[in-house]
């Protein structure tokens, strides 16, 4: 905490549902006689402006209307409207819109009173009061209203600049009316509310914070958490609307007398370039940006969590409670399906190191919560551009179930293929290192099929991605089968609201304990519809703890064929499925690179993570 704490508002706030048609008479009563209203031109043929025009007309305010606004507003056309308002002479300003109007209105009020060009005043105190303001919001998640700044896009640099100072940029007054939100797309609630929680949470995390910001941003989350959800689920909830335009509010006024950090420099960084609406770029970065922050201040994000309304489980440390926070995050903009960073046009890996040089750049990386650099970006850009196979690895083991049989020269083999054999090659005492001399077929105990085993034009096993051979598992037991016995439909009827698109089926026989005996080669086995139904819902391969997927002995293949023909993987000759006592398992059997050839020996396991 800092020895002296500076707070910034000096904005009047008119909350409430209606205030919007109050604005002329408070433009009479703040002594404005013409006002240039700037907005975007959806909400220049809307009821709302109606409402506002009719305001001003009725209170003898003449007005003019500007509506070249888009997001992440350009420096040009800042410049453009302020020469329209300096030729008219206008004596104040109404921004009715998101975060873009307003901030184009500041800066628009800047050059009016302080001349020059945007750009000329980017990243640098101005020297006068901009231009009288009054800001209406239409969305809930910038807090603009209420703040100082305004960021605006040098597109010539590809650059988002700060525009604005503590002392001279003050909106005169914030007129939030929750009407004009009502009915919003789905889309728009969901980033704007992800975007307003980012100015709680780094209001209370970076390094700036100071008490007063604390209660703001901790009253601010809740809200959120209680709020966002029912407003995007259902657009007329005009309660849930209130309440998401105040916390809206709150959350400006919280991190415009702390600051933001990282999260903002990554988004400004992406906005900037990649013409990203801010509130999507900050709603990507949020929760990995928590979870990067969390060893600096675990008690800050321990406190997050609790005003989110995560339950603390006893015992649950700091860091714990606070890695419930960053998943209910990821959790929440998977439920507003808030788009991925995949989902930005223009962004690859190629341009990764720019990214993150940029974004360490940023003024804003300073005030951070944890001391973050170029490498740090770029760690967390490919994070988040991982799969989810790739993520889930990142996760602590609790436990490891090996499902491989141990490998000897009298490791069962199905009947005509290789004998295999382990000897001794060179030793210590001889040679000076230890050698052996391993021969075995690629179907030789704990292994996987490619393609390619039962077709020529079938992949082979180098060619498989490697995404093939992880992934969760599905567990069905069927251990009363016979010998001989076909595992069918009725079989796993039970689990088909488990089988889905991308799971690994685990045929669960025990009959891997027949080894060494006749009955070995006499097992269960997998019918023909039971594999047409798995091929049809999606499943990326199966693996079954015997031999064999199909029959033994027989003249048909039909799991094997279609299989080849579909692409997909087998797994035979497995084991210790009646060791997997947890749900979810998730099973990695990779293969050698063996190229040309039909599969490969693999060490298959199920994985249970700590944190499921």
């Amino acid at each position: 905490m800092l020895d002296v704490n500076n707070l910034f508002h000096a904005t009047r706030i008119v909350e409430g549902y209606g205030v919007i048609e109050t604005t002329g008479q408070e433009c009479k009563n703040l002594g404005f006689q013409k006002v240039l209203v700037i907005t975007d031109p959806f909400l220049a043929s809307s009821e709302h402006y109606e409402k506002l025009k009719k305001s001003l007309d009725d209170a003898k305010i003449e007005n003019f209307l500007l509506t070249n606004v888009k997001p992440n507003p350009r420096a040009e056309d800042c410049d453009e409207m302020a020469d329209f308002a300096k030729k008219h002479h206008v004596d104040a300003l109404i921004a009715l819109g998101g975060g873009s109007s307003m901030d184009q209105a500041k800066a628009v009020g800047a050059v009016v009173t302080n001349g020059k060009t945007t750009v000329e005043w980017g990243d640098t105190e101005l020297k006068k009061n901009i231009l009288p303001l009054i800001c209406i919001p239409s969305t809930s998640g910038t807090g603009a209203e209420v703040t100082w700044c305004a960021v605006i896009t040098d597109t010539k640099r590809q650059y988002k600049m700060t525009v604005g100072d503590p002392i001279h940029m003050i909106p005169t007054l914030a007129i939030c009316d929750p009407e004009i939100t009502v009915g919003l797309p789905k889309s728009l609630t969901a980033s704007c509310g992800v975007d307003a929680l980012t100015h709680c949470i780094e209001a209370y995390t970076v390094q700036l914070h100071q008490p007063i910001t604390d209660a703001l941003a901790l009253k601010g989350i809740s809200m959120i958490a209680e709020n966002l959800e029912k407003a995007y689920h259902n657009g007329e909830d005009r309660e849930a609307r209130r309440n998401m335009m105040i916390a809206s509010t709150i959350g400006g006024m919280a991190f415009i007398s702390s600051n933001v950090g990282a999260v903002h420099a990554f988004a400004e960084t992406v906005g900037a370039w990649f013409d990203t609406p801010h509130g999507v770029a900050n709603s990507l970065f949020l929760p990995y940006i928590m979870e990067f922050n969390i060893p600096a201040c675990p008690e800050r994000f321990a406190d997050i969590a609790n005003a989110l309304g995560i339950k603390r489980d006893e015992n649950m440390s700091d860091e714990q409670y606070a890695q419930k926070a960053v998943e209910y995050v990821k959790d929440l903009n998977k439920k507003l399906n808030i788009p991925t960073i995949k989902d930005i046009k223009g962004i690859s890996e190629e341009n990764f190191d720019a990214i993150a040089e940029r974004s360490a750049n940023n003024v804003l990386s300073n005030d951070n919560a944890r001391a973050i650099t170029k490498e740090d970006y770029l760690e967390l850009l490919k994070k988040l551009t991982m799969t989810k196979e790739e993520r889930v690895i990142m996760k602590k083991i609790k436990k490891i179930v090996d499902l491989s049989w141990e490998f000897t020269a009298e490791t069962p083999i199905y009947p005509g293929d290789p004998e295999p054999s382990v000897t001794v090659a060179t030793t210590l005492e001889n040679e000076g290192y230890n050698l052996s001399t391993l021969v075995m077929g690629t179907q030789t105990g704990s292994h996987v099929d490619a393609p390619y085993h039962f077709s020529n034009t079938g992949e082979t096993i180098d060619k498989m991605e490697l995404d093939f051979f992880l992934g969760e598992a599905v567990v069905i037991h069927v251990t009363d089968k016979k010998a001989d016995e076909a595992i069918t439909l009725e079989d796993i009827e039970e689990y088909k609201d488990e089988i889905s698109d991308g799971k690994i089926v685990l045929f669960h026989t025990n009959w891997y304990k027949t080894r060494g005996t006749d009955a070995f080669f006499h097992h269960p086995y997998v019918n023909g519809e039971v594999a047409k139904y798995l091929v049809e819902k999606g499943v990326r391969f199966i693996g079954i703890d015997t031999i064999n997927a199909d029959q033994t002995g027989g003249t048909e293949f039909p799991v094997h064929d279609l299989f080849s023909e579909k692409r997909l993987m087998i797994g035979e000759n497995w084991a210790y499925f009646d060791k997997i006592d947890f749900e979810h398992p998730f099973v990695i059997a990779l293969p050698m690179k063996i190229v040309g050839c039909d599969g490969s020996p693999v060490r298959a396991v199920a994985v249970q993570w700590e944190e499921e």
